[in-house]
């Protein structure tokens, strides 16, 4: 991560299901929490969670 430090992120979520959101959700949440260059995209519409302490920087894509 100390390469990119200031650099815009983007974590794109596919596919992740409500078993392991602990695993793999959880950890990119707090990164784009603390980090205001970091964003993040959630494409799965049928087990979509949302995450209000970064609502301003997250997105949930249906298709």
């Amino acid at each position: 991560m100390a390469d990119h430090r200031g650099e815009k992120i983007l974590f794109l979520e596919m596919g992740v299901g409500r078993m392991t959101p602990i695993f793999i959700q959880e950890p990119f949440w707090e990164m784009t929490q603390y980090l205001k260059n970091y964003f993040y995209i959630n494409i799965n519409p049928k087990d979509a969670m949302t995450n209000p302490m970064i609502h301003d920087r997250f997105m949930i894509v249906l298709y």
